[in-house]
C-alpha cells in the first residue's frame, strides 16, 4: 500500500519536472545564444566555445538601453500604482454599494473586455493627438498616451476586485456604519487592508503587461532616444544585418526585472488568483 502511494505521488512530480524542463529550454537557448559570437549562432553546438560576455556591454553601447529601461520602469511604476487604486474603487462600488442598474452596468463593463485593442487604438490616437499629447516637444510628455489609460479601471482588474470584495463579510460594513463610518472610510480602512492578495495580483499583472507592451510604444513613441525596452529590441534589427546574439543578450537582460518580481510575488500571486473566484 505504501509503495503504491509513493508511486502515485511520484508520477505527477515526474510529469511536472518534464514540463518544467520543456518550458525552460527556450530560456536556456536564449542565454546560451547571448554568449556566442555572431558566427557561432549558426553552428550546430549548444554551448559557446568561449563565452562572449561583452555582448551584454555591446547592447548598451549600440543603443541607449539604460534610457529604455528608465522609460519602461517609469511607465510600469505609474501604472502599477494607478491601476490597483482605480480598479479597486470601481470594484468596491460594484461589490458593496447597492445602486439601481448595478448588475446591468457591470455586464456592460465586462463586455468591454471583448473589444480588441485594434478597434480602439485609432480613436485613442486621434483623441490624444487632439489634445496635443502625440509627438510633443517635451520628451516627458511622450509617455503620457501610454501612462494615462493605466490610471483608469479596466474590465479585467475591476472583475478581480469585485469578486474578491464579495468574499469579505458584509457584516464588517454594517458594524462600521453603526460606528458612523462613511463608505470611503470603510473602503480605505477595512476593505483595502483585507485585500492584500488581490492588490498584489493586479499590481503584478499590470507591471508584467506594461513591461512587455509593444503596440503602445510603437504607436506613440517615434524617437529612438525616448522609447521602451520592448520597442528598443526591434532597433537591433537591420534590414541588411541582424545581430541575433545581441538581441538574445538584450532579451535576457529585459527579463531580469520580470523574473525577479515573479519570484518575489509568486506566493501572493497564486493565493490572490485562488481567492478571487471563491464567490460569484
Amino acid at each position: 500500500m505504501r509503495a503504491a502511494a509513493r508511486r502515485a505521488r511520484f508520477g505527477p512530480h515526474v510529469i511536472a519536472v518534464v514540463w518544467a524542463v520543456a518550458f525552460l529550454l527556450p530560456f536556456a537557448f536564449m542565454l546560451l545564444s547571448s554568449l556566442k559570437g555572431f558566427d557561432e549562432l549558426f553552428e550546430h553546438q549548444a554551448f559557446p566555445d568561449k563565452p562572449q560576455w561583452r555582448n551584454y556591454a555591446d547592447i548598451f553601447r549600440k543603443l541607449p538601453f539604460a534610457a529604455y529601461f528608465a522609460n519602461t520602469f517609469a511607465i510600469c511604476i505609474v501604472a502599477t500604482a494607478g491601476q490597483p487604486v482605480a480598479s479597486s474603487m470601481a470594484g468596491y462600488a460594484f461589490a458593496r454599494v447597492p445602486f439601481k442598474g448595478r448588475e446591468t452596468l457591470f455586464l456592460v463593463v465586462l463586455a468591454t473586455m471583448m473589444i480588441p485593442y485594434q478597434v480602439t487604438m485609432i480613436p485613442l490616437f486621434l483623441g490624444f493627438k487632439g489634445v496635443g499629447l502625440v509627438n510633443p516637444s517635451k520628451a516627458v510628455w511622450g509617455l503620457a498616451p501610454i501612462v494615462l489609460p493605466q490610471l483608469f479601471a479596466t474590465g479585467f482588474n475591476l472583475f478581480l476586485f469585485r469578486q474578491f470584495f464579495r468574499t469579505i463579510p458584509y457584516e464588517l460594513d454594517e458594524a462600521a456604519f453603526i460606528d458612523g463610518a462613511s463608505r470611503w472610510t470603510i473602503y480605505r480602512r477595512i476593505i483595502l487592508p483585507l485585500s492584500k492578495p488581490v492588490l498584489i495580483v493586479v499590481g503584478l499583472f499590470t507591471f508584467f503587461w506594461n513591461w512587455k507592451d509593444l503596440m503602445g510604444p510603437l504607436i506613440y513613441l517615434n524617437d529612438k532616444t525616448n522609447t521602451t525596452v520592448a520597442l528598443g529590441l526591434t532597433y537591433l534589427k537591420d534590414p541588411q544585418h541582424i545581430d541575433w546574439h545581441l538581441i538574445m543578450a538584450a532579451s535576457a537582460v529585459s527579463l531580469v526585472p520580470v523574473v525577479a518580481l515573479f519570484f518575489l510575488g509568486q506566493r501572493h500571486l497564486v493565493k490572490g488568483i485562488t481567492l478571487t473566484g471563491l464567490k460569484g
